[in-house]
């Protein structure tokens, strides 16, 4: 009669055991391989303001890993540290991405690249993420940064983020850094008394908006020689 017995306690804990695999692969996700990473330490929550870009809100967007796109993920830019980051699964931690695995993200209608300075002619600034604005015959970037500047007062220190974002244009392949109008004429030499009319015609200021009067003079140029 134990014979019975035992093979009722076996199939029980069958049961049990198929259970308890079948919630740990329904807790398991399916782009497990994207938590290949370190994990994130945040900023000082003393400094006022935000570490992150656009806001400190996650974006839902996809991202480019180790040549899988993984859709529809939360993302977090860090524009300080210029890390992607992301929440990890069950957990309250969040995984800064190994930036070695991620050709390109995307959040909202904003696209993002990786750029290496190794192998990028003419790129004078860290290996990282780049804003891509425009992508065509003569392309634009965007290198979004912030700093943590510091006020000393007589009573308090105080920190806050301020944004000091880079510029760049890419033309037959070299990269440019561009900080205002005379940086933007000289890489478009060849153009640059239609493009200075142009400006006129449109009424933009490198003063009041600097990066939209750079993308609409290269939105220009491209029109202009294509």
């Amino acid at each position: 009669m134990k014979f019975p017995e035992l093979t009722f306690t076996l199939f029980f804990l069958i049961i049990i055991n198929g259970a308890k695999s079948q919630q740990i692969n329904r807790s398991y996700p399916t782009n497990a391989y994207l938590y290949n990473g370190t994990e994130y330490l945040p900023h000082s929550p003393r400094i006022n303001g935000t570490a992150y870009f656009p806001n400190k809100d996650y974006q839902t967007g996809y991202v480019n890993y180790s040549g899988v796109n993984y859709q529809n993920i939360s993302l977090r830019y860090d524009v300080v540290r210029d890390e992607l980051i992301t929440p990890y699964f069950g957990d309250n931690t969040e995984i800064s991405l190994l930036p070695a695995f991620v050709s390109n993200f995307s959040f909202g209608n904003m696209k993002f690249v990786y750029l290496n300075v190794d192998t990028t002619i003419g790129l004078k600034a860290p290996s990282g993420y780049f804003q891509e604005v425009i992508k065509d015959a003569v392309s634009f970037y965007v290198k979004r940064k912030k700093i943590i500047k510091e006020t000393t007062s007589v009573r308090d220190i105080t920190s806050d983020f301020m944004t000091s974002d880079d510029f760049y244009i890419s033309k037959g392949n070299v990269f440019s850094k561009v900080s205002g109008k005379s940086d933007v004429l000289r890489v478009f030499k060849d153009k640059r008394k239609e493009l200075n009319n142009f400006l006129k015609d449109e009424g933009l200021s490198f003063r009041d908006n600097p990066e939209l009067a750079i993308e609409k003079m290269v939105i220009q140029y491209n029109a202009l020689t294509n």
